[in-house]
């Protein structure tokens, strides 16, 4: 048992200085240390040194160093209390919004669905990671910063097409009902045709927004758009090591014949519509599982509910609408210069379809689902080589 001397050492008081320093609270010292502060006139919350002048202009003080104005209270508050100035969360709060509300308004700008919107490919399944002739999955998917949500997950051709890109933002537009005040990119040319129309649809029908405060389009590495990128990671953990199993299932079983143009057309008629499929069930999964604890944005709530009713979560919706009638003239602006959106974002021929169409037919129109593919495969692959 710790009994203090009745004479008191000389660096109590220090010790309990530096208490209040740290922020203890009462359950978290000594009963007796805690009676001590009385006797040496500790500061606290509710007993502080400082009258509310002097307080206000400490709190005063830290704003204006704060140049970018990106502190919070608690930031404040910590920073006071490091200098025996202590004052509630709630009064710091209520000084910085009196003395700068314009600080606010920027530290919680980012509290709006639909602000930032960020897109990237993923190309962790082309020919190189699959050794399988001139089979390539390209993934390209969209993502709401502020509430996680996926908004859009979809299988390409070829990701370096900026008319396939433009053909996939438009349809994005449509899904949405418009486009965020803000779309980050990778730096590559293929995103030519969806910046064009995000800056477009931006100056038109937002002109109150200030495109050199907040650009429609910021373009960077695609190592350093993380809002996408981390999603990458959890594709590959979840679903991405179970699709490329599946896919490799037909070369390790020497079903697939990489060399044959046929067998190529065949394995995206069979596999893009179940990969889609896949795709898509994901991407709803992942909006229906509850953020995480720590990131700054809305934690601990469902991503798609955050993204409908960021009301309910402190924040504001702020897409901006594109009306439909702007949507079909850019579509078909997007259509006179590079064609329909089937020709960028076929798999295979029409004709090729007619053939593989008649075939499954012949062999009884099995169900094809991600256990029975390769068996579907070989039945028509033999039925049309036959």
């Amino acid at each position: 048992m710790c009994y203090i001397s009745t004479t008191d050492p000389p660096d109590l008081k220090n010790k309990l200085l530096e208490y209040a320093t740290c922020g203890l609270q009462v359950k978290e010292k000594k009963s007796t240390l805690h009676a001590l502060e009385h006797k040496f006139d500790i500061p606290t919350v509710q007993c502080p040194w400082k009258n509310m002048q002097q307080i206000k202009a400490a709190v005063v003080e830290e704003i204006e160093k704060d140049l970018l104005q990106n502190n919070r209270p608690a930031f404040v508050k910590a920073k006071l209390k490091d200098h025996l100035i202590m004052v509630s969360h709630d009064k710091v709060h209520e000084i910085m919004l009196e003395y700068a509300p314009d600080g606010f308004d920027h530290c919680f700008s980012g509290k709006r669905s639909g602000k930032i919107i960020s897109a990237d490919g993923h190309d962790k399944l082309n020919t190189q990671a699959l050794q399988m002739g001139d089979i390539s999955l390209g993934i390209y998917g969209y993502r709401d910063k502020w509430s996680d949500t996926l908004l859009k997950l979809t299988l390409l051709p070829n990701l370096r097409s900026a008319a396939a890109l433009g053909h996939i933002f438009l349809d994005l537009v449509c899904e949405i009902e418009g486009i965020g005040v803000q779309l980050t990119t990778d730096k590559g040319s293929e995103i030519g045709w969806q910046y064009a129309f995000q800056v477009a649809f931006h100056d038109i029908y937002s002109p109150e927004i200030d495109s050199n405060i907040f650009p429609g389009v910021i373009s960077m590495k695609s190592v350093h758009n993380i809002v996408i990128e981390s999603f990458w990671h959890r594709l590959k953990d979840k679903l991405g090591v179970n699709l490329r199993d599946l896919i490799l299932q037909g070369k390790d079983q020497y079903i697939f014949k990489s060399h044959s143009v046929l067998h190529c057309d065949l394995f995206y008629w069979v596999f893009i519509p179940i990969i889609q499929e896949e795709l898509d069930n994901f991407r709803t999964y992942c909006n229906q599982v509850l953020s995480q604890q720590a990131k700054l944005m809305p934690s601990g709530h469902v991503p798609i509910d955050a993204l409908e009713h960021p009301e309910e979560f402190g924040g504001l919706k702020c897409l901006i609408l594109v009306p439909e009638e702007a949507q079909e003239e850019a579509r078909h602006a997007l259509e006179e210069e590079v064609g329909p959106q089937d020709q960028h974002l076929c798999w295979y021929s029409h004709d090729f379809a007619q053939m593989a169409n008649i075939a499954y037919q012949k062999i009884g129109g099995p169900e094809i689902t991600f256990h029975s593919a390769w068996t579907v495969f070989e039945l028509m692959s033999k039925e049309m080589e036959g």
